[in-house]
C-alpha cells in the first residue's frame, strides 16, 4: 500500500467538497443521453487514506512494493481485541525474577523444557558395536495471564549432561510448568542387530492455553557391524535436538535450541566408549499486551 507519488501528484491534499446527493457510479448510455460519472480527485483520494490510515494505524509502514499490508493491518486488529496491543515477545534463557515492560496488562507465557541428554556407548571388541539413543526434547506449557504475573520467579530448566542425564523442569513460579527430556539409552557393547532405546519428551502442565509434549529421541539402530547409527535428540518449540552419529564412531552431538535433547553416541567394532551429547536449557518466551 502506498500514497500517489508521481510528478502531478499535489503536495498537499485538496480540501474537501460540501457533501452532496449520495449516489452510485455508472458507465452512462449514450443512447438515453446518460453521462457517464466522473471520477474526481476528491473520491479517489478519500479511498486511498482510510486504507493508508487503516495500516499505518496498526503500526506498519506504507510500502510501495507489499500487497498485502490491508490484510495484515486487519489482523493486528483482530489479534489487539482479543489480546490487547500487542508490547513485544521476550525470551529468557537463564533463571530470574520477571518484571514486565511498562504497561503491561496481560501476558501469555510459553515454558520450554531442558533436554535430555543422549545415550553413551560403551567400549566393543570384535563383532560388537554400541549405539545410543537419542535424548528426548523438553515440554512446553502455555497460559494466557491478566492478573499476577509480575514478579513471578521463573526456572529455565538446565539440559541434561552424562552427570545427571534427565532434562530440568522450567516453571513460571506456580503458575505453569514443562518437564524436561528423558536420557537416551546407553548403546551396549553387543553383536548386531538390536535397537537401543530413546529418551522421551517431556510433557508441559497447567497451562490454560496448551500444554505439549517435547519430541522423543530416535532409537540407536544396530543392522549389522557395517550398518548402524545412533539416534538423533528429540526436537523442541525451538527446533532439531543434536545429530545421531551416522557412521563410525563419535560422541553424541549436543543440542543447540533450546530445549532440544543430546544424539547419541556411537562405537564400531573394537573402539573405545564415546559419551552422548548433551540436551539444551530450556527457556520461557512471554508476549507482553498493554
Amino acid at each position: 500500500m502506498y500514497q500517489i507519488d508521481n510528478s502531478t501528484a499535489a503536495l498537499a491534499q485538496p480540501a474537501s467538497t460540501p457533501a452532496g446527493t449520495a449516489g452510485f457510479f455508472t458507465d452512462g448510455n449514450p443512447a438515453s443521453g446518460t453521462a457517464a460519472t466522473i471520477v474526481p480527485a476528491e473520491w479517489l483520494n478519500a479511498v486511498m487514506m482510510e486504507l493508508a490510515n487503516l495500516v499505518t494505524g496498526a503500526g506498519l509502514t506504507l510500502n510501495k512494493a507489499s500487497f498485502n499490508q490491508v490484510q495484515q493491518a486487519v489482523q493486528a486488529y483482530i489479534h489487539e481485541a482479543s489480546f490487547g496491543r500487542y508490547l513485544g515477545t521476550r525470551v529468557f534463557t537463564a533463571s530470574g525474577t520477571y518484571t514486565p515492560t511498562s504497561g503491561t496488562t496481560s501476558v501469555i507465557v510459553g515454558v520450554i523444557g531442558g533436554g535430555g541428554y543422549g545415550g553413551a556407548s560403551i567400549a566393543t571388541g570384535a563383532g560388537q558395536v554400541s549405539v545410543g539413543g537419542g535424548g528426548g526434547a523438553g515440554g512446553q506449557a502455555w497460559s494466557r495471564l491478566t492478573s499476577g504475573f509480575s514478579g513471578v520467579s521463573m526456572t529455565i530448566g538446565a539440559g541434561g549432561t552424562g552427570g545427571s542425564g534427565v532434562g530440568g523442569t522450567t516453571s513460571f513460579g506456580a503458575l505453569l510448568s514443562a518437564a524436561g527430556g528423558g536420557v537416551g539409552g546407553q548403546g551396549p557393547a553387543s553383536a548386531p542387530p538390536y535397537v537401543t532405546i530413546n529418551g522421551f519428551g517431556g510433557v508441559g502442565s497447567s497451562g490454560n492455553l496448551y500444554n505439549g509434549k517435547g519430541g522423543d529421541g530416535a532409537c540407536g539402530i544396530a543392522s549389522s557391524t557395517s550398518s548402524f547409527c545412533s539416534g538423533g535428540g528429540g526436537s523442541s518449540f525451538f527446533g532439531c535436538g543434536g545429530n545421531g552419529q551416522p557412521t563410525g564412531s563419535g560422541a553424541g552431538v549436543a543440542a543447540t535450541t533450546a530445549g532440544g535433547g543430546g544424539g547419541g553416541a556411537l562405537a564400531g567394532t573394537s573402539t573405545g566408549a564415546f559419551n552422548g551429547g548433551n540436551g539444551a536449557a530450556g527457556a520461557i518466551i512471554i508476549h507482553e499486551y498493554a
